[in-house]
């Protein structure tokens, strides 16, 4: 199969996916194959505070190739576009209990033992047919559109790229998680409604004695 069939073939299986017909590609072709690993509450996208949007999806990567290779890089295709997503910087001053990673302004983190985002971040190789499953936990800097409903389901798609610029991808089902922006919006109409008390108490004129 050419790269063209390949990519073809990708992006019917997403929009099946997409459409309420869940497909899976597999291939046994060398390369480095990507798989979501179903568990409850580790495959989602959710608001964070200042507007932007975490990522946590959990991943089996299975290398089929005869050689080590280090990920470059990866990407993930959504609904509504390509995220600019940026993986998540482990947290420095728990460097010395072996590392923790946490998505800001949440309690959500998990210790480096559990994510592969310094294997995904070019910094270990993967060796020739090695297996890895972790989390991957990542942010973009856009915030999730505004017509996508909480707890809905959405189906993405992660694609990770090797040295050469080899890309190895698969699809994701991820729920969708809003409570930040629910949150934000009580306390907008809680500001909203203390400032218009405020307002009209300032217009009640005290009645003469």
């Amino acid at each position: 199969m050419n790269r063209f069939q390949a990519e073809e073939k990708s992006r019917l299986a997403l929009y099946l996916n997409q459409n309420g017909c869940p497909v899976q590609l597999k291939s046994s072709s060398p390369g480095l194959v990507v798989e979501q690993v179903p568990t409850v509450g580790m495959n989602m996208v959710f608001d964070l505070m200042g507007g932007r949007t975490g990522y946590l999806l959990n991943a089996l990567i299975t290398s089929r190739l005869k050689r080590p290779a280090h990920v470059k890089r990866i990407q993930l295709k959504t609904p509504w576009g390509v995220s600019r997503i940026a993986l998540l910087q482990g947290d420095l001053r728990c460097r010395a209990w072996g590392g923790f990673y946490l998505f800001p302004g949440t309690g959500l983190g998990f210790p480096e033992s559990e994510v592969l985002n310094r294997l995904l971040s070019g910094r270990y190789r993967l060796n020739a047919g090695e297996e890895v499953e972790g989390l991957i936990m990542a942010i973009d800097a856009e915030r999730i559109p505004d017509d996508v409903c909480d707890n809905g389901r959405i189906v993405v798609e992660l694609s990770i790229f090797d040295g050469p610029g080899n890309q190895f991808s698969a699809q994701f089902k991820l729920c969708v998680d809003r409570s930040a922006v629910r949150a934000r919006q009580r306390a907008e109409q809680i500001q909203q409604y203390f400032q218009s008390q405020r307002w009209r108490s300032a217009l009640v004129v005290p009645r003469k004695q």
